[in-house]
């Protein structure tokens, strides 16, 4: 049996034995599985010099913290050169004049709003490994692109944003869920090295890219890798600079206050923030804001740990560090502009209608999720620092309307609560 059959067979039983809920499994969920389409976070140490006056004056110059990643093909392709879509080459960069390109994608570089900075195309052949690091696509841009990714965090710049792949097209289908891809934030010079599985999105993006949508569109049948609540993680070891929590979010639009001053819909002023509780490892508990404002937000979190939960000078008592976790809301709270009263929006949840029709039902997006910690003992060499990135954990949702018919029905108890909407909702919004 061949093996696209057999999995076809798996399958259908799975529908006779756990209902047909579970033919949509997948949709809107983050799995660690093969997708069309590859989507990673990018953050590397540098800053664009500029003159006296402000303008650039040459290249980036680069620190020593990167990200790397490399992506595999791991389609069951039966092509010949004649059904190539692509001109792949070796590790050092010379064209494989006698193996096809199998699977060929789109290299789209965004900002943290989620502008696009670089343009590329990347090909693979069958099982082919690839990989590229954030420096390089720096490199690759123009001036004008790198000084919109520059994010000074901790006191430091560096350059962040995201990659997608979008794969356009395969030798003998086409574009299929083929490819995977693992990721590093590497800091080898200070002795750091950590991972994390790039982002897989069945089916592809969607038609919206910013959406960040798995299994087509945000609405209707399907639903975002949505959130209601997250609950990151944060260790932070002692006072050494290189000593940090770094909270990362990816999601799929702007805070509205940032959508409207790109000129994408009337004027308002809707914020977007975690409101959390970070606690210690005693069950002391002290709420927070924490914005979140773009499609990409590295946030240094020792500033934000209220100091009645841990204080904000050291020494401190404890010699483990400060050391804990939050639970956090995603609230996006305002007023449109002539409106009396606020709208507020719970989860990760949108205005329908942003192409003129008639509001119905929310448009869900998007979220997801890494805690970086690193830590530098006293008196460290570089083999003795320490460095992890967990995932961060997340109540999913399902839409505006507070029940989970979007959702696959094994994620309705204890994993799932509403994402709403309140206050004024304006019947069409106009880009």
């Amino acid at each position: 049996m061949k093996k696209r059959n057999l999995f076809a067979v798996v399958a259908m039983f799975s529908i006779f034995l756990l209902g047909v809920g579970a033919a949509y499994a997948v949709t809107g969920v983050e799995d660690a599985v093969p997708g069309q389409d590859i989507v990673i976070p990018i953050i590397c140490e540098g800053y664009q010099p500029n003159d006296a006056s402000g303008a650039p004056t040459g290249n980036p110059v680069f620190g020593s913290l990167n990200n790397v990643w490399a992506i595999a093909e791991v389609g069951d392709h039966d092509c010949g050169m004649s059904d190539s879509v692509c001109v792949p080459v070796d590790m050092a960069g010379n064209p494989k004049i006698t193996e096809p390109g199998v699977t060929v994608a789109d290299v789209l570089v965004y900002d943290r709003l989620s502008r696009e900075r670089l343009d590329q195309t990347a090909c693979w052949s069958l099982h082919d490994v690839i990989s590229n690091q954030c420096t390089d696509l720096i490199l690759a841009m123009d001036q004008e692109a790198r000084d919109s990714m520059e994010v000074v965090i901790g006191g430091v710049t560096y350059f962040v944003g995201y990659v997608e792949y979008l794969q356009s097209d395969a030798c003998d289908t086409d574009p299929d869920n083929t490819l995977v891809g693992w990721v590093y934030i590497t800091d080898v010079a200070k002795g750091f090295v950590s991972g994390f599985n790039a982002i897989s999105m069945e089916n592809g993006t969607g038609p919206e890219l910013e959406e960040l949508c798995a299994d087509g569109s945000c609405d209707g049948e399907f639903i975002g890798v949505t959130a209601s609540n997250v609950y990151p993680r944060y260790y932070i070891m002692n006072s050494d600079p290189d000593t940090a929590t770094w909270w990362m979010f990816l999601l799929g639009r702007n805070e509205y206050a940032i959508e409207y001053s790109l000129g994408l819909v009337p004027e308002n002023n809707i914020h977007r923030q975690l409101g959390c509780y970070f606690c210690d490892e005693n069950e002391v508990c002290k709420s927070n804001g924490v914005p979140i404002p773009y499609e990409m937000n590295v946030i240094n979190v020792a500033p934000r740990i209220p100091g009645s939960v841990w204080p904000s000078t050291w020494p401190i008592s404890d010699p483990a560090g400060k050391r804990g976790f939050a639970y956090c809301t995603i609230d996006e709270i305002g007023s449109f502009s002539g409106q009396g009263s606020n709208t507020i929006i719970s989860g990760t949840v949108s205005f329908d209608g942003v192409d003129g029709t008639a509001n119905t039902d929310a448009e869900t997006y998007s979220l997801f999720g890494w805690s970086y910690q690193k830590a530098a003992p006293a008196g460290a060499t570089p083999v003795d620092k320490l460095a992890v990135i967990h995932q961060i954990h997340r109540l999913y949702c399902d839409g505006d309307d507070g029940d989970a018919d979007e959702l696959p029905a094994r994620f309705d108890t204890g994993t799932v609560a509403s994402c709403t909407i309140t206050g004024f909702i304006p019947d069409s919004v106009t880009p």
